[in-house]
């Protein structure tokens, strides 16, 4: 997305999101496709009483109560007829084409284009703009009127919708448009907020609170009707939750300016059945909505989105661009191996700080030539092993660079790699034990150390350092295996690129009093100090651009992107190397066309690889005896074990086959 071909498809926007309160995420718009279920629902016909008139009342319908405490304003069409009707002593304002409504007992006094009503003022059902718009600021001077809208409607209700800028998305634009106060009454829990008397705590969509709101306005006189509605609603996928229509910042991709691409990839790929390429798949891609890609979730593949306090808005695109936007002290490390010591002749293993043997006269020669090497470099400190051979050669180093004791630290992390059990015999002797294998860096016996146990502790060091000095050289001085692991931590190399390198390029064959200068570049990383580019380590390391710090963004990114990125994750492909594109076929059922199917060619899209699969065999869904989809959730799928060992195989497969046809 950060790519030049697709700028400004990103975007951050404060929309009405299908939200799932118990879940706490917003779902994308193939998500909601999952999750309609028929319910019967406690409707409103609400009597909104109009300013400087005597008993008379705007009527307005709506099938979610739960929303009528965050009402601000009503819509009517501009084009649609309403009549003032007489019912009794009370007057009330709706469409003519819903006047079934009132029955046949009613007087038409007038009649009105919807435009003819703008403007006209009417009383709060309930207090809480006041109360929550005092709190926030809020202008409520374009509160409780009536504005025109072209999503309203007269093929049901009473052609006077009530608006609730922060619970639809069709009030939220409007609410945008007109300058209409937002401010929510139910928080992300979809509990009702404080200070919402007797709907505090409550949960939004329990019937209960319905009910209550409906004895609530009649105890007032503000209810002219109440009924069961039955529709078809929105519920969490994952956890048939109702949902919520509720407002909040979400990231977007704008996938409706893909739409041609999309569509033009999707001509290229065989359909089976065929309808289904321009029915149901094509028939989604004509009206795609932008992909709300994030989400508000601890676990998830982090949005890669930072932002400087002035709302610079930067998408890291890659580990090398992590690294060129790292915050760094200014250290430069060089790392290097104790000059020889006596026990280097016979390749004797020397773990033990007591028995470390003293450097021979030849290693006294390397310790001097390899800090005659460094003169130039202007080494600030020197971070040593406590060992008498490292002790040594750092002596000899200290002294050809003229620098002061106070320059030199002991660090006992740098010690030579611990394999006591293994003291006095060969490293021959060690790697018969632990052949190079996959295991080689992990094992160990037990009281010894492993490669990966001593990758912790330098790199911990390294880390350390980092964060404790700045614009400094320091050279540290340890032993082979350490010199070596801490070269590969430095590069981020996990454990698997560790066993790689020993078949390639190999630090464990540093010389003795060989230097070489550490690749070091802080990035995130999890407790083995092996790049992790996710939560919490991602937000751990400090960004920064032209001076300006960066913080990522606090969402991560919608999973139904994972599954779009599958083709490109099987080859671990970073933009380089080869990548099996597309497919053949893959095959799914019918309900992926909002899904996988519609995932795999947006991502596909996105990355200018057009479409990710040649053919898809699309399937269909087995019922149960009701007709319901069979869902091993609900409980009403037939166990196919179960009926083999009842009927044996052949009589389940003759089964299949006449159900099928095949």
């Amino acid at each position: 997305v950060s790519q030049s071909r697709y700028k400004g498809l990103l975007y951050k926007d404060y929309k009405v999101v299908p939200w799932c309160p118990r879940c706490g995420t917003g779902l994308s718009s193939h998500e909601l496709a999952q999750g309609y279920m028929d319910v019967k629902d406690l409707s409103v016909y609400a009597k909104f009483e109009i300013v400087g008139f005597e008993k008379a009342y705007f009527l307005a319908w709506t099938t979610t109560p739960w929303t009528l405490p965050g009402n601000v304003a009503l819509a009517v069409g501009e084009d649609v007829d309403y009549v003032e009707a007489k019912v009794g002593n009370e007057i009330f304002v709706l469409a003519k084409e819903r006047l079934v409504l009132l029955g046949e007992a009613y007087e038409i006094l007038a009649e009105h284009k919807g435009s003819e009503m703008v403007g006209m003022s009417y009383k709060p059902l309930y207090p809480y703009l006041k109360t929550e718009g005092e709190k926030k600021g809020l202008d409520a001077s374009k509160a409780f009127q009536i504005y025109s809208a072209d999503f309203v409607t007269t093929t049901d209700g009473t052609g006077i919708v009530h608006i609730a800028p922060m619970y639809g998305a069709d009030d939220f634009v409007l609410g945008t448009k007109e300058g209409l106060p937002k401010f929510h009454t139910v928080d992300e829990t979809g509990h009702f907020i404080q200070g919402t008397d007797f709907l505090e705590a409550r949960f939004a969509k329990d019937e209960t609170v319905a009910v209550d709101i409906i004895k609530d306005l009649a105890h007032r006189g503000l209810l002219f009707k109440k009924e069961k509605y039955e529709h078809s609603y929105p519920h969490c996928w994952r956890c048939k939750t109702p949902l919520l229509y509720y407002a909040r910042d979400s990231w977007y991709i704008r996938m409706s300016a893909l739409r041609d691409e999309l569509l033009k990839a999707n001509s290229t790929i065989n359909w089976e059945p065929e309808h289904i390429k321009e029915g149901r798949f094509g028939e989604w891609l004509r009206e795609v909505k932008d992909w709300a890609i994030s989400r508000e979730r601890y676990w998830g593949t982090p949005l890669p989105v930072w932002m400087t306090e002035d709302g610079e808005k930067v998408v890291v695109d890659s580990v090398a661009t992590l690294k060129s936007l790292s915050k760094r002290s200014g250290n430069e490390y060089f790392v290097m191996r104790h000059a020889e010591a006596g026990h280097n002749l016979g390749w004797i293993v020397s773990t033990d700080e007591k028995n470390s043997p003293s450097l021979t006269e030849k290693g006294k020669e390397q310790a001097i030539l390899g800090a005659e090497s460094l003169k130039e470099a202007g080494i600030d400190l020197l971070v040593i092993s406590p060992f008498v051979r490292t002790r040594e050669t750092a002596e000899l180093v200290r002294a050809t660079l003229g620098m002061s004791q106070d320059q030199v630290i002991v660090d006992d992390r740098l010690r030579e790699f611990g394999v006591y059990s293994f003291e006095g015999a060969t490293w021959k002797e060690y790697h018969e034990h632990f052949p190079k294998t996959v295991d080689y860096f992990s094992a160990k016996r037990e009281g010894d150390e492993s490669y990966a146990d001593v990758k912790v502790r330098v790199m911990e060091l390294l880390y350390e350092y980092e964060q404790r000095f700045q614009n400094k050289k320091i050279l540290f001085i340890t032993h082979g295996g350490p010199a070596w692991v801490m070269s590969a931590g430095a590069k981020t190399y996990s454990i698997d690129q560790m066993y790689n390198m020993i078949h390639g390029e190999r630090f464990d064959d540093m010389k003795n009093a060989e230097i070489r200068k550490l690749d070091f570049i802080p990035v995130p990383h999890n407790e083995l100090y092996e790049l992790d580019l996710h939560k919490p380590y991602i937000d751990e390391v400090e960004l920064y651009k032209d001076g300006k710090k960066l913080t990522r963004v606090k969402e991560v990114m919608d999973v139904w992107f994972d599954s779009g990125a599958m083709p490109f994750a099987q080859e671990h492909f970073m933009g380089e190397g080869a990548l099996s594109y597309p497919a053949d076929f893959i095959s799914e059922a019918i309900d992926q066309t909002r899904g996988w199917f519609y995932t795999l060619l947006a991502v596909g899209v996105l990355m200018g690889r057009g479409t990710p699969y040649k053919n898809v065999i699309c399937l269909g869904h087995l019922l149960d005896k009701d007709g319901k989809k069979m869902s091993k959730s609900i409980g009403n799928i037939v166990e196919p074990f179960e009926q083999i060992d009842t009927f044996g195989v052949d009589a389940v497969r003759w089964c299949i086959s006449i159900v099928t046809g095949k």
